[in-house]
C-alpha cells in the first residue's frame, strides 16, 4: 500500500535547543504522526549548526537529515532573519544524501563525490529527484548545478539553492 505524502514546516529563533526543540515539535504536530524520510533545515549563521543537527538528527531516527546555512529564513507563514527554518517530508521515498567538498576549485570533482554513494536506479522507486545546496561564494554554483543534471540525467528533476 501506497504511504501518503505528509510535508511539515517550521521556525523558530532563540537558542539551538530552544529553536530546535520548537521546531521538533512543531514538525511533528505537521506530520500527524507520519515518520519523516527527510529533514531539512536551513539556519542563519547565527545559530550554531553543529548544535542543531544532532537534536534534528536524534529527534528524526531514520530520516536523512540536512542542513544549510541561510541569509534568511523562510517558511509558507513568512519570513525571517536569524532564525531556522525547516521541512521535514514523509512517504514513499528513499533518501540519499551526499556531500561534494571542494567545489571553488574542483566543481566536477566536488559533485561526482556527492554523487559517488547515491544509487542509479531502486528497485520498487520508478521516479528519482535531487536538492543541490550549493555554497554562493564558490562562484561555481551554475557550474556546479549543470554538472549534477548532466551526470544525474534528464530523468532527474532538480531543485535546491544557495543562500
Amino acid at each position: 500500500m501506497t504511504e501518503p505524502t505528509v510535508v511539515a514546516s517550521a521556525m523558530s529563533g532563540g537558542s539551538a535547543a530552544e529553536a530546535a526543540d520548537a521546531i521538533i515539535g512543531s514538525l511533528r504536530d505537521g506530520l500527524g504522526g507520519a515518520t519523516p524520510a527527510l529533514v531539512l533545515f536551513f539556519a542563519s549563521t547565527e545559530q550554531p549548526h553543529e548544535e542543531l543537527a544532532p537534536r534534528l538528527t536524534e529527534a528524526f531516527p531514520g530520516a536523512v537529515v540536512l542542513g544549510a546555512s541561510s541569509a534568511g529564513e523562510f517558511t509558507e507563514v513568512g519570513d525571517r532573519k536569524g532564525q531556522v527554518s525547516a521541512l521535514a517530508v514523509a512517504g514513499d521515498f528513499a533518501i540519499h544524501a551526499g556531500l561534494g567538498r571542494g567545489l571553488k576549485h574542483d566543481p566536477a570533482g566536488a559533485v561526482t563525490r556527492a554523487l559517488a554513494e547515491v544509487p542509479t536506479t531502486h528497485a520498487t522507486l520508478p521516479h528519482r529527484a535531487g536538492v543541490v545546496l550549493l555554497d554562493p561564494l564558490s562562484g561555481t554554483g551554475e557550474e556546479a548545478t549543470l554538472i549534477a543534471a548532466s551526470v544525474l540525467g534528464p530523468d532527474v528533476r532538480l531543485a535546491g539553492g544557495a543562500a
